[in-house]
C-alpha cells in the first residue's frame, strides 16, 4: 500500500498521507502468517496457532492504521469561518485550563 489515504482540502485540492513503514512491515508479517496458515493441515494444532497469529496480526495493522490517521489529522481548517485549528495546541490548553480548575 503506498497511500494511505487522500484528503480533499475546502480549495478542492488533494493531499495524500503515505503509509507509514511500520505498517508496511505488519502487512509483510500478515502476508507470511497467510501463507503458513493456507499451507497447515486442517483441524491440526499447528493451524490454531497459524489462526491466532493471522487473528493478532489482523488486529495489530487495524491499530496501526487507526493510529496512523490519527496522527495524520493535527490540523484542520474549521468550515465556518475559516480558522486553522491545531489539536496539539488545544490539548495543551485543555491540559492547563484542567490543572488551574483543580488548584
Amino acid at each position: 500500500m503506498k497511500t494511505f489515504a487522500v484528503i480533499k482540502n475546502s480549495d478542492g485540492t488533494t493531499e495524500e498521507i503515505h503509509a507509514p513503514k511500520p505498517l508496511k512491515a505488519a502487512q509483510r508479517a500478515l502476508k507470511r502468517a497467510n501463507h503458513q496458515l493456507a499451507r497447515s493441515a486442517e483441524d491440526s494444532k499447528n493451524r490454531a496457532k497459524a489462526r491466532k497469529r493471522v487473528a493478532q496480526l489482523h488486529l495489530r495493522i487495524a491499530d496501526r492504521r487507526r493510529d496512523a490517521l490519527v496522527l495524520a489529522d493535527r490540523t484542520w481548517v474549521f468550515p465556518g469561518c475559516g480558522a486553522t485549528h491545531d489539536r496539539d495546541h488545544n490539548t495543551a490548553g485543555n491540559l492547563l485550563d484542567a490543572m488551574l480548575k483543580a488548584l
